[in-house]
C-alpha cells in the first residue's frame, strides 16, 4: 500500500493506493478486497482497476471499502485507490 504523502492537514485529501497480485499458477477468481477506514476520515471515493466497489459502516464508526474485482490471471495485479 501507498500514499500520496506524509502528512495531511485537517480537511485534507489522502489519496492511497492498494495493490493485489495473484502469484499462483492459477487464476483466483471472486477475489473481494476490503478497506477499513479508521473513525475520523471522511471517505470519498474508490476505485478498482477491475470491478466495483461499495462501502458499508465499518466498526467504530469507521468505513469499510469493498471491492468485488472478479478473476485475477496468474502473475496479474489489481489496483485499488482510495
Amino acid at each position: 500500500m501507498t500514499d500520496n504523502c506524509d502528512t495531511v492537514r485537517l480537511g485534507g485529501l489522502l489519496t492511497y493506493l492498494i495493490t493485489a497480485t495473484n502469484f499462483s499458477p492459477g487464476a483466483a477468481a471472486n477475489v473481494v478486497l476490503s478497506d477499513a477506514l479508521p473513525q475520523g476520515l471522511q471517505f470519498v471515493s474508490a476505485r478498482a482497476s477491475q470491478g466495483s466497489c461499495h462501502t458499508i459502516p465499518g466498526l467504530r464508526g469507521g468505513t469499510t471499502v469493498i471491492c468485488d474485482v472478479g478473476t485475477i490471471p496468474p502473475d496479474d495485479s489489481v489496483q485499488l485507490t482510495v
